[in-house]
């Protein structure tokens, strides 16, 4: 509720309204079309004769009976099923061929959704990475790249990553940070925000046969809050930034204050499991409900971004 009451008084922070579609996978990728003009514009002015640059925005449906028809004729498997609400990797699945989507939709059909309706996308292969950013005024303020190591079978469960990004090109992390800077300028506002995103670079024979680079982004899902798990020691470590102090500074009206640029650190991190995962939750769910209760005769303003900080735990 802390972006609603932030609405309504004025406060900053991150917009009530935008943080809706976002939360929403369905509405989330509306929200990418809408914003790939811009994009394609910016990626445009940073080509040169030996690397295009582009957005992509893969082909998506919602799964229904309606809707089988439709995919079958149109997408290109393998593609990606996903809750419309939802994290933590909670429900995802790689889906190899129309017949195991018509097998996991005939399984399902029945079942309550807890997470809403599946989203199903087309796959799109290449290297994932996660971008932490600080956001004042719809301006990027600070951001930075990180790997996600391949990840343990068709669920998409991360198997470790390490930060600064090493594993992807210069051009790929020009792009991502590009996509990302286009993206705060949507109306986000204010706030910390965690995105997770894809990128690849190929050759390809222009009409000369001549082979030139083409580097793809693409943009998983934007969490308008603090990553969680390791992100915050994580950049803490390898940049020197402290996240919770300066999304407190951001939530309170003060100008971010960055430390002078320095060479990051390299820092690794261990492998997700569900386990791991679902105790972050559980511990998470505990601190929020007792700060909740405790702190409500505080400053509102401070609560809820002292609020984000403890989900991180």
């Amino acid at each position: 509720y802390q972006r609603r009451v932030r609405g309504v008084f004025g406060w900053k922070g991150l917009s009530f309204d935008l943080a809706e579609i976002i939360k929403n996978k369905a509405s989330w990728r509306k929200l990418c079309t809408e914003t790939k003009e811009n994009i394609d514009k910016e990626l445009l002015k940073m080509e040169n004769k030996e690397t295009a640059l582009r957005f992509v925005i893969p082909r998506y449906e919602l799964l229904s009976e309606e809707s089988l028809e439709h995919i079958q004729r149109t997408f290109n498997f393998p593609v990606v099923i996903k809750p419309i609400f939802g994290a933590g990797k909670i429900g995802v699945k790689k889906i190899c061929s129309f017949s195991e989507l018509m097998k996991h939709f005939e399984e399902n059909k029945l079942k309550p959704k807890p997470f809403g309706d599946f989203l199903v996308e087309e796959y799109f292969e290449g290297s994932e990475v996660d971008i932490d950013m600080l956001v004042q005024d719809n301006e990027l303020k600070f951001a930075c790249i990180s790997d996600n190591f391949p990840a343990l079978g068709d669920n998409f469960m991360e198997a470790g990553g390490q930060i600064p990004a090493t594993l992807i090109s210069g051009e790929e992390k020009e792009a991502l940070l590009c996509m990302a800077k286009e993206f705060s300028k949507c109306g986000l506002r204010s706030g910390c925000l965690h995105f997770e995103a894809r990128c690849r670079k190929r050759r390809e024979d222009n009409q000369n046969g001549q082979q030139y680079f083409v580097v793809e982004v693409m943009a998983i899902e934007l969490n308008l809050r603090i990553g969680g798990a390791e992100v915050f020691s994580f950049v803490l470590s390898a940049h020197r930034v402290n996240l919770v102090r300066e999304s407190v500074r951001i939530a309170l009206g003060f100008p971010v204050q960055l430390r002078a640029p320095h060479q990051p650190t390299s820092v690794q991190r261990e492998p997700h499991t569900k386990s791991k995962m679902e105790n972050s939750s559980k511990r998470g769910a505990v601190v929020l409900s007792f700060v909740v209760v405790r702190t409500f005769k505080r400053r509102v303003p401070v609560i809820f971004l002292v609020h984000d900080f403890l989900l991180i735990f």
